[in-house]
């Protein structure tokens, strides 16, 4: 009998909800598929996306790479000034095709990327618009050297918080952006 009530514990607690573990799996139709919310947004691991400064200037379009391991998102930047008397920041993208775009955004701070056996590079966060698919927003990224890697913008958990959710098994499902360099 005892052996029966631990069991039956067991089995409660491995389906039973645990405080702080994240939010509640999606709603299921009665067919058993799960139910997207009408503010979701379904993505692909890579995106075509706009970026340009806080406003109505501008916009760049690029391929993006849209990574739930990362917490923040980072861009590709070179000849970085920054301003943190008029809180600025001048850096120029280069996009995969070699575009050279000057961009001129609002600074933010500037945060300590970890690295081993190096110590700490400093980066510095600028306000930018990011619109991927339907979804428009102000967010923060920072700006680094990424001309090693596939991508000129990695989005990160943050910016996907806006109601993107990915779906790792495939790319550009969303429509292109409306306009863009």
């Amino acid at each position: 009998m005892r052996f029966v009530r631990i069991t039956l514990l067991m089995l409660c607690l491995l389906v039973a909800p645990v405080p702080g573990m994240g939010g509640s799996l999606p709603a299921k139709s009665p067919s058993g598929t799960a139910v997207i919310p009408a503010d979701v947004v379904v993505a692909g691991w890579v995106e075509q996306v706009l970026i340009g400064p806080p406003g109505e200037g501008d916009s760049v379009r690029i391929r993006a790479k849209l990574d739930t391991g990362a917490l923040t998102s980072s861009l590709h930047a070179e000849d970085v000034r920054v301003e943190k008397e008029a809180g600025v920041v001048h850096f120029v993208f280069v996009s995969d095709d070699g575009n050279r775009v000057p961009m001129t955004c609002p600074y933010i701070r500037t945060v300590r990327i970890k690295r081993r056996p190096e110590g700490f590079l400093r980066r510095p966060v600028v306000g930018m618009r990011l619109q991927l698919g339907t979804k428009e927003f102000l967010t923060e990224m920072n700006l680094a050297d990424r001309s090693h890697f596939n991508y000129e913008l990695l989005i990160g958990r943050r910016d996907l918080e806006n109601g993107i959710w990915v779906d790792a098994s495939r790319k550009n499902l969303l429509p292109l952006p409306r306009s863009g360099k």
